[in-house]
């Protein structure tokens, strides 16, 4: 596996995704590449909310995402950007 790449990944639907169809959907294929199924969610949380989601016995990972600049004194113009996260485990 090179760089950046696993066997987890993080699925976002569209703002417009009816979220029960889409996990009916996932469900047809069984084992057939779907290894675990993941109970969560992805937000942008704001204020106290994310220490009181630390607290919550039914938490079992926080992973914070956040974007970094590759080489950012390179003088070339246009750099990669890379995304990367950071894991935040027991909670």
């Amino acid at each position: 596996m090179g760089f950046g790449e696993s066997d987890s990944q993080r699925v976002m639907l569209k703002d417009d995704a009816d979220v029960t169809s889409h996990l009916n959907w996932l469900e047809q294929y069984g084992n057939d590449g779907l290894s675990t199924y993941l109970k969560g969610y992805s937000a942008e949380l704001i204020g106290p909310v994310l220490e009181y989601l630390k607290r919550r016995h039914d938490v079992k990972t926080i992973i914070q995402e956040f974007e970094f600049e590759c080489c950012a004194s390179s003088p070339q113009p246009e750099l990669p950007r890379w995304r990367a996260e950071e894991s935040r485990t027991g909670l």
